[in-house]
C-alpha cells in the first residue's frame, strides 16, 4: 500500500518539480510523536517493528493511544492525517531516542458504513464511464490510484503527462492554482495540504462578510436603500440643520458623512433605526481603516475626514474585486476541495488491503455506484438510478470456482421481466467463457430494502463493509 495513499492528501507535484528528495517528506510527515514516559511494551520493540493502537481521546495534535495490552500513551500526531477517536492505526517504530512512530495503516470504522450510502445518494461530482472501451483507463485515471503514480513517476515508469492524466492530479492542480491566487490576495503563505487551503478560505470569507457588512453599511448611510419618496421624507425632516443640507447641496459626501453623524451621535434621529443600526456595525468591526474613518468623524477635521473617507473610499473599491473573485472562484475552489476530499475518502477504503474500493459511476444514462472487493470470494455490487427507476446487482464469484452467483434488484417491474427472458443467453455467454451460472435472482424490491441485502454480503470484521 502506498504510503501517499494512506496520508490522502495534497501532495506539491506540481510546484516541486517532482524531484525524489520531496516526495520523502510525504513519509516525514506521516510522524507521531510519544510525549509520555515510554513503556516497556515499546522499549522492547526494534526499528520497523510495527504495533497496533486505538485513538482513545484526541484534542488538537494531541491523542492518546490504546496499545494492545490496555497501556495508555500520550503522543503528538505530527501526520497530515486527522485521526479521531476510535480510529485504529498501524504504527511502526521510526525511531527510538526520540520514540517516533510512523503510520502505515489507518482503519476508520464507520467510515464504509458512510461510504457505502454514497451508493444510494447520487453522487454527481465524480463519475466515471463504464463504457468498456475505455473502462479499464478510466478507472485507472480515476484518481484513487494517484500516489501509486506519483511513486512510478519519481522511479521514472511513468512519464509527467501520464500523471497529469490522473483525476487527482488535474484536481490537485486547479486546487494549487485557485489557492495561490486566495493566498496572494490575503498576503498570507500556505501550506500545500488541505487544511491549510481550508484555513486560507475560512479568512478569505471572514474578509467577505466585512466588506459586505461596510458595504451594506454605507448603503445605508448614503440612503441609496431608500425609496425616492422615503428620501424627501428624510430631508424634510431635517430641512431645520442647515450644515447637512449645505453639505448635501455641495454633494460632497465626506462631510454629509460627518454631518449624518452627529446627528445620530447627538440622538436626533432616533426614529431612524436602521441609520443607526448601520452606524452601530461599523463601530463593531475591527478594520483598520473603518476605525481610522470613525476616529476621524469623532475629532477630525474636514481635511482629516476627507482623507479618511479616500482611504474607505479605495478599500471598498478593493472590497468589489475581492466579492468578485469570491462570486466567481470561489465556489470552484469549494466544489473542487469537496470533490477531493471524497477522492480521499475513497482512498481510505483501501487502508486496509488493497481487496476493495467504490467509484461514482455513469452508464447509459443511469448513474450511481460500483462497488469492488476480493476476499474469500470476488464480489461486485453496483446500484444505477435512472429517471424511472434503480437498477442494482450482487455478483459473487469463488476464487477456487469458476462459478457466479448473480442477484438483481429492482423496483422496475418491466426490467426485472427482461432480466429473467435474459437467463438462458446470459448462462450461454458465460459457458463460453468456461464460467458455471449457479445461482441466478431477479427480485423486485423498495430501493431502501437494497441497503440490508448489500450489508450481509459485504460486511465482516476486519473489513466493514467496504474497507
Amino acid at each position: 500500500m502506498e504510503i501517499r495513499r494512506i496520508e490522502g492528501v495534497l501532495f506539491q507535484h506540481a510546484t516541486e518539480q517532482f524531484q525524489t528528495i520531496k516526495a520523502q517528506k510525504a513519509g516525514e510527515a506521516l510522524r507521531i510523536r510519544v510525549l509520555s514516559v515510554v513503556p516497556d511494551v515499546l522499549l522492547d520493540l526494534s526499528l520497523g517493528s510495527t504495533i497496533r493502537a486505538k485513538v482513545s481521546h484526541w484534542e488538537g495534535s494531541i491523542i492518546g493511544l490504546t496499545l494492545p495490552n490496555g497501556v495508555e500513551i500520550r503522543a503528538e500526531n505530527k501526520s497530515s492525517i486527522p485521526l479521531m477517536v476510535g480510529d485504529t492505526v498501524d504504527l511502526m517504530v521510526e525511531s527510538t531516542n526520540p520514540f517516533v512512530f510512523r503510520v502505515v495503516g489507518l482503519y476508520r470504522k464507520g467510515q464504509g458504513e458512510e461510504l457505502l450510502k454514497l451508493i444510494f445518494e447520487k453522487e454527481d461530482n465524480l463519475l466515471v464511464s463504464i463504457n468498456m472501451e475505455n473502462f479499464k483507463e478510466s478507472v485507472e485515471n480515476s484518481g484513487i490510484f494517484y500516489e501509486r503514480k506519483l511513486f512510478d513517476l519519481f522511479l521514472g515508469k511513468i512519464k509527467v503527462e501520464d500523471l497529469m492524466k490522473d483525476r487527482k492530479a488535474q484536481i490537485t492542480g486547479q486546487v494549487l492554482l485557485l489557492a495561490k491566487d486566495l493566498s496572494d490576495m490575503l498576503g498570507i503563505d500556505f501550506e500545500v495540504s488541505l487544511e491549510s487551503i481550508k484555513n486560507l478560505l475560512h479568512i478569505f470569507k471572514e474578509k467577505i462578510q466585512n466588506y459586505e457588512k461596510i458595504i451594506e453599511a454605507f448603503k445605508v448611510l448614503s440612503f441609496e436603500n431608500m425609496s425616492h419618496e422615503e428620501y424627501l421624507e428624510f430631508i424634510k425632516d431635517l430641512r431645520n440643520y442647515n450644515s447637512f443640507i449645505l453639505a448635501l447641496d455641495r454633494g460632497d459626501k465626506a462631510i454629509i458623512l460627518k454631518e449624518l453623524y452627529r446627528l445620530i451621535k447627538s440622538g436626533k434621529l432616533t426614529e431612524y433605526k436602521s441609520v443607526i443600526e448601520a452606524l452601530e456595525s461599523l463601530q463593531n468591526l475591527e478594520e483598520p481603516v473603518v476605525k481610522e474613518f470613525l476616529k476621524a468623524m469623532e475629532g477630525g477635521s474636514d481635511k482629516d475626514i476627507k482623507r479618511a473617507y479616500s482611504a474607505l473610499e479605495n478599500y471598498l473599491k478593493e472590497g468589489q474585486r475581492w466579492i468578485e473573485f469570491y462570486n466567481t472562484k470561489l465556489p470552484q475552489l469549494e466544489n473542487l476541495l469537496y470533490r477531493l476530499e471524497f477522492l480521499n475518502s475513497l482512498q481510505w477504503t483501501m487502508l486496509k488491503d488493497g481487496k476493495a474500493f467504490y467509484l461514482p459511476i455513469y452508464y447509459e444514462g443511469g448513474k450511481g455506484g460500483i462497488m469492488f472487493k476480493a476476499d474469500k470470494d470476488y464480489t461486485v455490487f453496483f446500484k444505477l438510478n435512472y429517471n424511472v427507476g434503480f437498477l442494482a446487482g450482487l455478483l459473487k464469484r469463488p476464487k477456487k470456482h469458476q462459478s457466479l452467483d448473480i442477484r438483481f434488484l429492482t423496483n422496475m417491474a418491466f426490467l426485472a421481466e427482461k432480466l429473467r427472458e435474459g437467463k438462458n443467453r446470459l448462462q450461454e455467454m458465460l459457458l463460453e467463457d468456461g464460467i458455471e451460472l449457479k445461482s441466478y435472482l431477479v427480485e423486485v424490491v423498495e430501493e431502501g430494502q437494497v441497503l440490508e441485502r448489500v450489508k450481509d454480503s459485504f460486511s465482516q470484521e476486519g473489513f466493514l463493509l467496504i474497507v
